[in-house]
């Protein structure tokens, strides 16, 4: 799966869990500062992508600490898909 088709699955699984518009989101957009997202929407999240995408985060608290943006989140998924 290329970057572009993991952003376009990305921003549609984000799109449905915020109530949002897949129009009002970048790569740069921060969950947490433009969304409000709290620990429990970054769980939910979590849990979608991992459907999504068949990844495994169990023991990666560490790298899934650091994703701020989608970028980032499409860089962990396509390192790891």
């Amino acid at each position: 799966m290329t970057q572009d088709q993991i952003t376009a699955k990305l921003f549609a699984i984000i799109a449905e869990q915020f109530d949002r518009n897949v129009s009002e989101l970048t790569p740069e957009t921060n969950l947490r500062e433009e969304f409000g997202a709290d620990s429990l929407d970054l769980v939910e999240l979590t849990l979608a992508i991992e459907d999504e995408f068949g990844l495994d985060t169990n023991g990666r608290e560490d790298e899934l600490a650091g994703i701020v943006t989608i970028a980032d989140a499409v860089r962990l998924i396509s390192i790891n898909n």
